[in-house]
């Protein structure tokens, strides 16, 4: 399932009806993909790698994405 179609995704923060709503879709839908790529794929990829200094950091941010993502609308395809 790709929730991150730019053209018609499956979860929507917003309305999606204007140029800045979408804009801010695109800009959350970047930061989900980047907190997979950049914080979460080296340490489980290379378990000896430590940032201890930034875990806390990690989870607010963490927490704050999921929060986005518990209060969005599921669009269902058609």
């Amino acid at each position: 399932t790709d929730y991150n179609s730019e053209k018609k995704p499956q979860l929507s923060i917003n309305g999606l009806k204007t140029s800045s709503e979408r804009s801010e879709q695109l800009g959350y839908q970047m930061m989900l993909a980047g907190a997979m790529v950049g914080i979460r794929n080296p340490r489980a990829h290379d378990p000896e790698l430590k940032f201890t200094q930034h875990a806390l950091e990690f989870l607010i941010l963490a927490n704050y994405l999921l929060g986005v993502v518990d209060h969005s609308t599921y669009l269902p395809k058609p």
